[in-house]
C-alpha cells in the first residue's frame, strides 16, 4: 500500500496545484452526489467521473486558447506588435504549465499493472481505468500541440520582424549610396 502510495504523489501534488479555485464541474458531482467512494469498492470507477469532468474543463480551455491562437495569428499576419508577442508568449507558458501538471497524471494513469492491484479492482477497472488514460494523454497532447502552434507564432513574429528591418535597412542604403558622395564630394571642395 504504500508503494501504490508513492507512485500517486506527483499526481496528488499535481492535483493540488491545479485545483487552488474553485471548480463547478467537481461541485455539480458532489452536489448530484454522483461521486461515493465506498470501502473496497472499484477506487477507477470512483476516480472516473472526477476525472472525466475535469478533462472536459480542460478540453474547453484549449479550445479557447486555440481559438485565441487562431486570432492572433491573422493579427501578426497583418500587423506585428509586441503586444501580439506578449501574449502568444503568455499562451504559450499557460499551456507549458497545465501540460507539465497533468502529464505525471498521464503517466500514472497508464501504469495499468499499478491499477489492477488496487484493493477492490474488478475485471471493470481495465476499461475505466484505459479510458481515464485516454482522456489524460489527449487532454496532455492538446495542450502539447498548443505549445508547438504559439513557437510556431512566434517564429513568424520574429520572420516578419525581420523581413521589415530587412526593408528599413534596404532604404537606409539606398539612401546612403546617393548622399554619401555626396558629402566625401561637399567635404573636399
Amino acid at each position: 500500500r504504500s508503494a501504490w502510495y508513492r507512485d500517486c504523489a506527483p499526481l496528488v501534488r499535481s492535483a493540488a496545484m491545479l485545483r487552488r479555485a474553485a471548480s463547478p464541474a467537481l461541485d455539480g458531482l458532489r452536489q448530484a452526489g454522483s461521486v461515493r467512494p465506498q470501502l473496497g469498492g472499484d477506487p477507477i470507477r470512483a476516480l472516473h467521473p472526477v476525472i472525466s469532468s475535469l478533462y472536459t474543463q480542460f478540453s474547453g480551455l484549449a479550445f479557447q486558447l486555440d481559438e485565441r491562437l487562431d486570432a492572433l495569428g491573422k493579427r501578426v499576419l497583418h500587423d506585428a506588435d509586441d503586444e501580439e508577442l506578449a501574449e502568444i508568449s503568455a499562451i504559450h507558458r499557460r499551456a507549458a504549465e497545465i501540460r507539465r501538471t497533468l502529464t505525471p497524471g498521464r503517466d500514472l494513469a497508464a501504469r495499468a499493472p499499478l491499477i489492477q492491484s488496487l484493493p477492490g479492482a474488478t475485471s471493470e477497472t481495465r476499461l475505466y481505468a484505459e479510458d481515464i488514460s485516454d482522456e489524460l494523454a489527449q487532454v496532455v497532447a492538446d495542450f502539447a500541440a498548443l505549445e508547438e502552434r504559439c513557437a510556431a507564432l512566434l517564429g513568424l513574429h520574429a520572420a516578419l520582424v525581420s523581413k521589415h528591418l530587412a526593408g528599413v535597412s534596404r532604404r537606409l542604403a539606398a539612401v546612403a549610396t546617393i548622399f554619401l558622395p555626396i558629402a566625401f564630394l561637399a567635404g573636399f571642395w
